[in-house]
């Protein structure tokens, strides 16, 4: 009996998932290179497919020595076979190291499951590895958009088997196209694919293998629901799961043509970050957007390895806008399918669109956005209407938004004008209230002139002195980055006062004494006096909605990593933690955590926000996830001073912990 190496199999397996015959014997000899022997013995192996006694398609097992021997005791298809807990209906679907199947769980709660088991014929040390990889990394990821790992197993005959959540749903492009879906919709549910992905990489995952079929999409209670499957190929960004094995290093191109970066098709194993997966996604938008792919598939088809690694590598991808201008005749569903006339798709595409999918596409990955929060922070200004990062804005474009975003400052002057001649009518006390609204309104806009002018003197003095010595541009720009902050805080607090004399609920509205704190703290209480105070720090309404219009300022004036926008998540993390919402302390506590660890903030500040979100998770059951953080907790901690106030918020999570215990 002839054993069959770990290379051998692997370039095997390659092969004959090429349809085409030219197109397979073409990877074989780039496979194998200068090794003749294994040449032959791969081709034999091909040449077994077509016949009855192929030896992946027998029963075969492990030998002692790790290689494939004859089992003549177990059959490839288990419908019908009870694995564990869970009895196997029918296959519904197979991928290049496992079949999937459709499967019942009678106990210890009754539910349909998908059950995948490792091919067989496949279970040699390093395809359990890879297969027990995808275990594991569908297991350490919690997000509604990918699917979950419910348990484990190996079947009677050792074969890896996992069980996880049965997805319904249909191939995201198809179900779009059937349920002829406007691009608003397609871009919402693109949107939601994006925050899967990039809990993914926030778990230290990419995907490698994004595609349509690997994306499925259904409605449920009026809602759209997609989820990723098959992380088949995954890659830790950073170190390498347990045992997987590191298939890069192969003379094989891993994923799908259409959907693949250039970095992919580099068979010398070059780095993969999750900017191949930022490629991935574009070439799914690319799809949604003009029904096509970027390069058509059945051309690439026709072609060798060598010509479709070039083409990827070298060949420009055609514009969005400019393709479906081209698909008048021969693709007519394609507008159908969206719902527009050829002439409104080209337009709707042309602009934002255009440069968006082409960011994610770029041969060159420092070309393309950084982060997958970045591509959906420019995803929802377009659909918002503002201007992306991915356009180069025009002087006259720029200052049209300007007059666009800043309009309502005209409309508040107008409305308090108007206000008080109303109210002069109706009674004193009323006119004196607004009255002394509308002087803090003139007052804030007045320190915003004031800080604009100072912030053009600023910006001539430091081009003035440059020359002289380099510390004045510095002084510069934080100047700018101050004036910045507070112009974006005054506009929330304008919006807040605004606010807070519309009838209804929100009447009357006030911030804490503790908030007020904050903001004098950070401004040197330039700023805390124009917001009104209550007498006990019970205003959690207020203090929510102001520090939400803050972060919404920031954002939108710093984008989405800003440092200043850290700061602000953290007190309103604070807020809901002392108030007792912890699922949004958690949720906003994450991001700041985030935001503070891209912008490699090794300080207290990073810290604070750690242990806050420690103790959230902590009060809000997610005991295990919460402890997962008091290690680096407490190796931070001993670099801080003794007086620090940190310690203190440690020692209270600590004694939590402690009383727990007991």
């Amino acid at each position: 009996m002839r054993t069959v190496d770990i290379r051998e199999q692997e370039i095997f397996l390659e092969a004959i998932e090429i349809a085409s015959p030219i197109a397979r014997l073409d990877y074989v000899f780039q496979a194998c290179g200068d090794n003749i022997n294994l040449r032959d013995r791969v081709q034999q192996l091909l040449s077994l497919q077509n016949n009855e006694s192929f030896i992946l398609d027998r029963e075969v097992t492990l030998d002692q020595a790790g290689n494939i021997r004859t089992d003549q005791s177990e059959v490839s298809d288990l419908t019908g076979v009870t694995v564990g807990k869970y009895h196997l209906v029918r296959q519904i679907g197979s991928g290049g190291m496992g079949d999937v199947y459709l499967a019942e769980q009678k106990e210890p709660i009754r539910r349909r499951v998908a059950v995948k088991v490792i091919k067989l014929g496949l279970d040699t040390k390093s395809f359990i590895a890879r297969f027990n990889a995808e275990r594991q990394a569908l297991a350490v990821m919690d997000h509604r958009g990918i699917t979950k790992v419910y348990d484990a197993g190996s079947t009677a005959t050792g074969r890896p088997y996992f069980v996880m959540e049965l997805v319904s749903g249909e191939d995201i492009t198809l179900f779009c196209d059937d349920s002829r879906l406007n691009l608003e919709q397609r871009l919402s549910i693109f949107g939601e694919l994006c925050k899967a992905i990039q809990h993914a990489h926030q778990k230290g995952l990419i995907h490698r293998d994004l595609k349509p079929s690997n994306i499925l999409v259904s409605k449920k209670d009026g809602e759209f629901v997609s989820k990723v499957i098959d992380f088949g190929v995954s890659k830790a960004t950073h170190s390498r799961v347990p045992g997987q094995t590191d298939l890069t290093r192969l003379a094989c191109m891993i994923g799908t043509p259409d959907y693949m970066s250039p970095e992919q098709t580099d068979t010398q194993g070059n780095d993969q970050d999750i900017r191949t997966d930022i490629y991935s996604l574009g070439a799914v938008l690319y799809e949604l957007l003009t029904g096509s792919t970027t390069f058509e598939l059945e051309g690439l088809k026709q072609k060798n390895l060598l010509s479709i690694r070039e083409i990827i590598q070298t060949r420009a991808v055609e514009a969005p806008s400019s393709r479906v201008a081209k698909l008048v005749d021969s693709k007519p569903q394609v507008f159908r399918d969206r719902g527009l006339e050829p002439k409104e798709l080209a337009s709707a595409l042309r602009g934002n669109l255009d440069a968006i999918v082409l960011k994610c596409l770029a041969k060159d990955r420092a070309e393309r956005y950084p982060s997958i929060a970045e591509l959906a922070a420019d995803l929802e200004r377009h659909m918002n209407g503002d201007h992306v990062t991915a356009v180069r804005p025009s002087p006259i474009a720029y200052y049209v938004r300007q007059f666009k975003k800043h309009k309502w400052l005209l409309s508040i002057s107008s409305a308090v004008v108007t206000l008080l001649l109303v109210i002069s009518f109706i009674s004193l006390r009323s006119a004196n209230n607004a009255t002394r609204f509308a002087e803090k309104a003139i007052e804030a806009e007045g320190l915003a002139k004031q800080r604009l002018n100072q912030l053009v003197v600023a910006r001539r003095d430091a081009q003035l002195e440059k020359s002289k010595s380099q510390s004045f541009e510095k002084r510069y720009w934080e100047k700018e980055h101050t004036y910045r902050n507070e112009g974006a805080v005054i506009a929330a607090i304008i919006d807040f006062n605004q606010l807070r004399l519309n009838p209804g609920e929100f009447y009357g509205i006030t911030i804490s004494p503790w908030l007020r704190s904050q903001l004098a703290i950070r401004f040197e209480n330039k700023i805390a006096y124009l917001v009104p105070v209550s007498k006990k720090d019970t205003s959690i309404l207020g203090d929510t909605v102001l520090l939400r219009s803050i972060e919404e300022m920031q954002r939108i004036e710093f984008g989405p990593t800003s440092e200043l926008l850290a700061e602000t998540l953290d007190l309103l993390g604070e807020k809901y933690l002392n108030s007792g919402r912890y699922d949004l302390a958690i949720d906003t506590l994450r991001n700041s955590l985030y935001i503070h660890t891209e912008n490699d903030k090794a300080s207290e500040q990073r810290l604070r926000a750690m242990i806050l979100l420690s103790k959230s998770l902590k009060l809000n059951g997610a005991s295990s996830e919460a402890e997962s953080y008091l290690p680096t907790i407490r190796r931070n901690l001993e670099k801080l001073p003794a007086d620090s106030r940190l310690h203190g918020l440690v020692s209270e999570l600590e004694a939590a912990e402690s009383g727990k215990s007991q």
